[in-house]
């Protein structure tokens, strides 16, 4: 006798790298199941592998996580467990004050961080990609030439700042002649690169500097020590220490 199918629900989620929306599902046992002993095993690359194979099941292997910027990546990961298990994390910080310990007569004694573990509510629906102002991925070199860059994934280089740049320019365009260019990566590339100016190199420089991120802001507040601060979370890691 079969049993019976389980349908699950699709949800559609734009990405900032993508042109149209794309489908996901939650993220089912067999997900949690390797999501938990990524955990488990404490090794960053197995977590990272883990988070992308489930973006790979919940997309119906219709989106390669190697081909989307860090940012798209986190946010559609937290998406995924927003839709899978609760759309509100319960986490802790830790006061970061400098007090003087009380009861103590020696005026001497040097302030202690006031260390206190204070409980806070995330809601991951209110977590967005923030486009810092005036990023852009056109950038004019000259009077005449531009790029277009695309953003950095996990396939592009880094070791080398004059591949990360080829591997990141989608078009070389003249404002005049209205030519373009498609170069793929490789020597030629690599040589029209290292021709840029210092000042040319600095421009595009900028478009990496002011990528998007993910970004949440809170204010915490410490009921110990009447400790206050605005706290910027940005990337993975930060909402789920």
């Amino acid at each position: 006798m079969s049993l019976p199918v389980i349908v699950t629900p699709d949800y559609e989620c734009k990405l900032v790298s993508l042109p149209k929306p794309i489908k996901i599902r939650p993220y089912l046992v067999k997900e949690e199941k390797l999501l938990l002993m990524a955990q488990q095993g404490g090794d960053s690359t197995e977590i990272e592998n883990a988070v992308k194979q489930i973006i790979r099941n919940c997309t119906n292997n219709m989106v390669n996580p190697d081909k989307l910027p860090t940012f798209d990546i986190e946010y559609l990961f937290l998406q995924l467990r927003a839709k899978s298990v609760n759309d509100i994390v319960e986490t802790r910080f830790e006061c970061q004050n400098m007090v003087t310990p009380e009861a103590v007569g020696d005026i001497n004694v040097s302030p202690v961080k006031c260390g206190t573990l204070v409980p806070v509510t995330i809601n991951l629906n209110d977590i967005k990609i923030t486009i810092p102002e005036g990023h852009t991925n056109d950038v004019k070199l000259t009077d005449i030439i531009g790029v277009r860059l695309r953003y950095p994934t996990n396939e592009t280089p880094t070791h080398d700042i004059t591949k990360t740049i080829g591997a990141c320019i989608g078009t070389i365009y003249n404002t005049v002649s209205g030519e373009t260019w498609e170069p793929e990566p490789g020597p030629d590339l690599d040589d029209w690169v290292e021709s840029l100016s210092l000042k040319q190199l600095d421009t595009i420089k900028v478009f990496f500097q002011t990528m998007p991120h993910l970004e949440y802001k809170f204010t915490f507040a410490c009921p110990k020590c009447k400790y206050t601060e605005d706290v910027v979370l940005r990337g993975l890691a930060d909402f789920f220490d």
